[in-house]
This record gives C-alpha cells, structure tokens and sequence, in this order.
C-alpha cells in the first residue's frame, strides 16, 4: 500500500496536466510532439523505440556521412515512376529534438552493426563515445 498511494497520487497529477496542458493550442502542440519524441526515442512508460535501426547515409552531401534512425520505408511516386526510399531520422547533438527527417533511397542506406541505445549514444556524444570502428551488417 505504501509503494502503491505515491505512485497513483503522482499520476492522478500527471493526468490531470495532461489534461490541462492539451486544453492550450500552442501548448497542446508543443506538449503533443514532445511526447512523442519521448515514446520514439523510447524513454516513456511504453518502451520500444520507433527506431527500427541505425543507420549511414550520405548527408549532408556528396562523400559526407552521417549517423541516423531508420524509421519508415516508404514509396515515392513522381513523374520518373516509383521509388523506394527510407525516412530517417537525424537527431542534432546535444537537443535530439533538433533533428531533421530524410527521405533516402533504400538501396543507398547502410545499416550499421549496433543497437539503436549505441547509436543514440554515438550521436548524441558528438562521437566521443565510440568503439572506433562503425562496421555494416
């Protein structure tokens, strides 16, 4: 009973922001995207993040990579046809938040050996914490 009354008192409260926050129109957006960071990133109450893999792709330019988070396959139709891309996403260290989403060709995107909490750790450690070597499955 002890470990049950806090625990249910501080998520009445949590509910009850909730609630109000979503009744602001700016802050009910703010609020809504930074939940959802949080359940992407996986750091919520609902683990698993949307992260499927981490990722090497060539941006910002041409013989320039980058680390991201594969999230999404996709199909893009345009005048040249379909096409299959992969959404991914690139967090900014040290605000996550920050990141930017591009859409890649699949067949250019290089999955890297490590788990998504490695690649969060790389990334958001500006590459102090790596093993030294990035290696593709």
């Amino acid at each position: 009973v002890g470990w049950l009354s806090p625990n249910f008192l501080a998520q009445a409260i949590l509910n009850g922001l909730d609630k109000l926050i979503s009744t602001i129109p700016v802050a009910r957006t703010i609020y809504s995207s930074i939940k959802d960071l949080i359940k992407a990133f996986g750091m919520g109450e609902e683990k698993g993040s949307s992260f499927r893999q981490v990722v090497l792709v060539e941006y910002p330019r041409m013989g320039m990579f980058t680390v991201g988070f594969a999230t999404n396959d996709l199909s893009v139709s345009d005048r040249s046809g379909t096409n299959a891309m992969t959404s991914v996403y690139i967090p900014n260290p040290p605000n996550p938040t920050s990141g930017v989403l591009v859409l890649v060709p699949a067949e250019t995107v290089q999955t890297l050996d490590m788990t998504v909490e490695e690649g969060l750790k790389l990334v958001l450690s500006g590459g102090i914490v790596s093993s030294g070597t990035l290696s593709t499955k």
